[in-house]
């Protein structure tokens, strides 16, 4: 009878183990359409650790909030993504697929536009540890593509993400390098500060918000 009651208690202890964990994150949301930027907005997502060496990411009530008029998206929910641990300690998780946006529950709407698509076309990368997550999407909209930014690309210590000229500091020249890099077309692996094989507006971002300390 004890050696079936401590299977019992071992087994629970498992299931116990293999949990979920659940972890919101509150970063700072930029979107990005035809070169037009939002204004960064306090967003929370939820990042859940099945367990298994794999996690959900949720992106709830989702809005493109350039213009006048916010567009209610939805909910976007990847899940199972594997994780990878880099070398530098960090958690990696990614997304190249197609995904079918869900209705967000925002009291008063009633509508959501990503709801009525369908399976859309969607890349996500990020990256995050205890503290801190860093994700980019990239939304295929029917042809138009929608980059959005949560957080920034700073674990490693300011003086050296971002520092374009090696002056040990990030100021607006290391933005005004960014720049360069974009005019130029030049393949500066260093000015892909969100590791997107690009370098783009969202790298320029990058910089302003790792001058303020984001």
């Amino acid at each position: 009878m004890k050696k079936i009651l401590l299977s019992i208690v071992c087994f629970l202890a498992a299931l116990c183990g293999m949990a979920q964990q659940e972890k919101v994150y509150t970063e700072p949301l930029v979107v990005t359409i035809d070169g037009e930027i939002s204004e960064p907005q306090m967003t929370p997502v939820t990042v859940v650790d099945n367990g298994d060496g794999t996690v959900n990411f949720i992106l709830k009530n989702f809005f493109l909030s350039i213009g006048d008029e916010p567009l209610p998206v939805g909910t976007m929910e990847m899940c199972n993504l594997p994780v990878e641990v880099g070398a530098d300690g960090l958690k990696y998780i990614s997304f190249d697929g197609s995904l079918v946006i869900k209705e967000g529950d925002t009291p008063g709407v009633f509508l959501w536009f990503g709801a009525m698509m369908g399976e859309i076309p969607l890349k996500m990368k990020g990256k995050f540890n205890d503290e801190k997550l860093f994700v980019t999407i990239d939304i295929d909209l029917q042809g138009e593509i929608i980059f959005v930014q949560l957080g920034s690309d700073d674990f490693g210590p300011v003086g050296t993400r971002g520092d374009l000229n090696g002056d040990g500091k990030v100021d607006i020249a290391d933005a005004v390098s960014i720049l360069n890099v974009m005019a130029e077309g030049s393949d500066n692996k260093a000015a892909d500060l969100n590791g997107d094989e690009k370098v783009d507006i969202a790298d320029f971002v990058s910089v302003l918000n790792i001058m303020a300390g984001e």
